[in-house]
């Protein structure tokens, strides 16, 4: 289980302090994510959110979107 998590309210991903301090120790590039929301997800959200997949590989809109932010943070 991944110890990320999104903040709702505040759209953000969110870590505890030690993850985000051993990121900024190592230099990751998901570091930068700790102080950084995403301002239109809402609206991306309801673009995507009602996709519909059947399958055992099916995901939420939620789920992709959290696979796009993975998938991006080190661009």
């Amino acid at each position: 289980m991944s110890s990320f998590n999104w903040d709702d309210a505040l759209k953000m991903v969110t870590t505890s302090d030690d993850m985000w301090e051993s990121m900024e120790q190592a230099k990751s590039k998901l570091a930068k994510y700790k102080r950084i929301t995403v301002k239109f997800f809402d609206e991306v959200h309801d673009l995507i959110a009602d996709d519909v997949a059947q399958g055992d590989v099916a995901l939420t809109g939620t789920e992709r979107s959290q696979q796009f932010f993975l998938r991006n943070a080190n661009r």
